[in-house]
């Protein structure tokens, strides 16, 4: 079995490639490097898990390039992915931006949430470098006026709107409690979403932030408790959504949890979480796995090459590396500014269904899917096109 390893400690990477230069690819064959950025070690084993399944799945992407020995502009090129960890920090994720940039990156998959996207994007976009999100959800991280920045899932702004109408139309919840993780991608999800609320005449009972680091909910849920809510809404990452769960039953809210957490819909959320007496509705930004036109080749060579455990962010890390490489291949060229322009015009059928961008950087059709977590068990719901 092969395991992907990301390289860490990127401020001195940089360093190490400030004072040496990257050895030239033999005449015969170019060598095109590919950088991937996740958390690919941090104390929330989540998101490490997250990230290296994203990691392994564009790994499996570039390997079943290079068994095509693509040619470009007449000579064979070898692509190579070069993985980073950024540790899901703001602060980290620029500096790996920096370090592809010094490394001649001709694309960038990632980063793992919309926050560290967002904080390297702007590195990417002064270096003419196409950046290809698997998961960031932000309707802001499009917004920026970056020709660089795309995304392989649907916006936060259609998300919210939908997961809002499911919530009252559907499921009938009229009085509801949000509360987000105080940066702006959760912000803005949490205010799209109970903006969403109030349209269709249901009632937000209390909106509150915390911080993304905190781990005690009690305060915060307590206060919500008291306006007598139907549901409470997060708008926040994986590893705050278990907590606040678990809160939520230790404080007998017996009320459902809605959300749109990253990767919240994997078998793992409700083993941690612990027995979930509440309904859960989250709400996932892709197609679900199991539909997906490929997906049994896609299970078996993952499995062969790293394990059993895929998240179900992986197919869109691996349809990330498959488009960027679609996009160097219509492009004929290595050169990152070409490889751009031809991502703006792509059409490609990838694993996760037809991929081609607006002039912003997002899917043209994106696919939602609404889900129900009851009696341990993940259950599909609603699937959505959101064209």
């Amino acid at each position: 079995m092969r395991h992907l390893v990301g390289i860490s400690l990127a401020a001195l990477l940089l360093a190490s490639v400030g004072n040496h230069a990257v050895a030239a690819p033999a005449a015969e064959t170019s060598v095109a490097y590919i950088g991937f950025a996740c958390a690919l070690s941090s104390p929330v084993e989540a998101s490490v898990r997250i990230g290296r399944s994203m990691a392994n799945a564009a790994q499996l992407a570039v390997d079943a390039a290079n068994r095509q020995k693509i040619r470009i502009n007449g000579k064979e090129v070898t692509f190579e992915l070069l993985t980073q960890n950024d540790n899901s920090d703001l602060r980290t994720a620029p500096i790996v931006a920096e370090y592809f940039v010094k490394r001649g990156v001709i694309g960038v998959i990632g980063h793992g949430n919309s926050g560290t996207s967002m904080a390297a994007s702007g590195v990417y976009s002064r270096a003419g470098i196409p950046q290809l999100a698997p998961s960031a959800s932000s309707r802001a991280y499009t917004q920026q006026g970056f020709q660089t920045t795309f995304r392989m899932v649907g916006n936060t702004e259609k998300g919210g709107k939908y997961l809002a109408e499911y919530a009252v139309q559907t499921a009938g919840l009229k009085r509801i409690a949000v509360i987000d993780n105080g940066i702006a991608s959760g912000h803005a999800f949490a205010e799209t979403f109970a903006q969403a609320v109030r349209a269709q005449g249901a009632e937000i009972t209390s909106h509150d932030s915390v911080s993304y680091k905190t781990s005690d909910f009690s305060n915060v849920l307590s206060a919500a408790k008291n306006n007598n809510p139907d549901a409470i809404f997060w708008g926040g990452l994986y590893d705050q959504a278990v907590m606040l769960v678990q809160a939520m039953q230790r404080l007998n809210i017996n009320v459902p949890l809605i959300s749109g957490a990253n990767s919240i819909i994997s078998p793992r959320f409700p083993k941690q979480a612990g027995t979930v007496a509440n309904q859960i509705i989250s709400l996932e930004a892709s197609q679900p796995i199991e539909k997906l036109k490929g997906w049994k080749n896609f299970q078996r060579g993952y499995e062969e090459d790293f394990g059993s455990y895929i998240d179900p962010y992986a197919p869109l890390a691996y349809d990330a590396a498959q488009v960027l490489i679609a996009a160097v291949k219509q492009a004929n060229s290595l050169a990152p500014d070409k490889i751009t322009a031809a991502l703006h015009s792509i059409r490609f059928n990838g694993l996760t269904g037809a991929i081609a961008f607006n002039g912003e950087g997002d899917l043209v059709a994106p696919v939602f899917s609404i889900y129900a977590l009851r009696n341990q068990q993940w259950q599909l719901l609603q699937v959505i096109d959101g064209k």
